[in-house]
């Protein structure tokens, strides 16, 4: 987990600790923000028993962070990943994963009422799906760079957003 003390800003109360949709004003300062997260990687199969270093792994990662301060509230994700797909690149893997990130009930209550005190109409936010494909390419023993794909769909902000296809690159140096 995690806990850090700059603290924010409240997503439904004000600095008078009553609600802003209905009192306006400034958001009330917590001190404090705070999660738990796990990660789990499970290898499921080797294709070729005398090579560990070529595997299928599946893993599940989980968020929840805490109400007051965080638009999200939790995160899940899931996929399944191969290891040493080539004999040439037995570093390298490729992977697929599928996901949900969940919005704050505190902040999709406020929307909420915000909506039904000035009169405007605004979309929920909703839960975002998404799909990762990835391949990480072992560059060099302490250098990672992992290109990657993802399709994301039913975004969660309460703005009306179509589904959108995002390309990126993650890189990793070690020391």
């Amino acid at each position: 987990g995690w806990y850090e003390t700059s603290g924010g800003s409240d997503v439904f109360l004000n600095a008078a600790r009553l609600p802003m949709p209905l009192y306006k004003g400034r958001p009330l300062h917590q001190d404090e923000r705070h999660g738990v997260y796990f990660v789990g990687v499970q290898e499921v199969y080797r294709p070729d028993p005398a090579n560990p270093k070529r595997t299928v792994s599946a893993f599940l990662r989980a968020v929840a962070s805490e109400e007051a301060t965080s638009a999200y509230s939790a995160q899940v994700t899931s996929g399944l990943i191969y290891k040493g797909i080539t004999p040439q690149r037995p570093n390298d893997w490729i992977g697929f994963g599928v996901g949900q990130t969940t919005p704050n009930p505190r902040l999709v209550d406020a929307v909420a009422l915000n909506t039904v005190f000035s009169k405007t109409s605004r979309r929920m936010p909703t839960q975002e799906r998404f799909l990762e494909a990835f391949y990480s390419i072992d560059v060099a023993d302490d250098i990672v760079i992992r290109p990657n794909v993802q399709y994301i769909t039913r975004r969660g902000s309460p703005e009306f957003k179509p589904d959108v296809l995002v390309f990126g690159v993650k890189s990793l140096v070690t020391f």
